[in-house]
């Protein structure tokens, strides 16, 4: 079994820390960071981001074509799918 854990909880606290860290040392736009994940974890990823954020149970889950973007205060993450196995 996997240890994989980057649930929209994870990515939070990893997006605020590093806006925080990166804004300390005097970055405070325009940063990215690219994380890349096999196919199985961005579809982990894709369908928690998607069942934590929805704000109507109506809404339905339609996948990301290979790329996650979230936006934090000084640094957008890239969640990208690994291309091949």
């Amino acid at each position: 079994m996997s240890d994989f854990n980057l649930s929209s909880m994870n990515i939070f606290t990893i997006g605020d820390a590093l806006s925080d860290s990166l804004r300390d040392c005097g970055v405070s736009e325009n940063a990215e960071l690219t994380i890349y994940v096999n196919e199985e974890e961005f579809k982990m990823v894709d369908e928690d981001l998607f069942y934590r954020n929805r704000k109507d149970e109506s809404e339905k889950f339609v996948p990301s074509e290979g790329e996650i973007d979230i936006t934090f205060k000084g640094v957008n993450m890239i969640i990208k799918k690994k291309s091949g196995k």
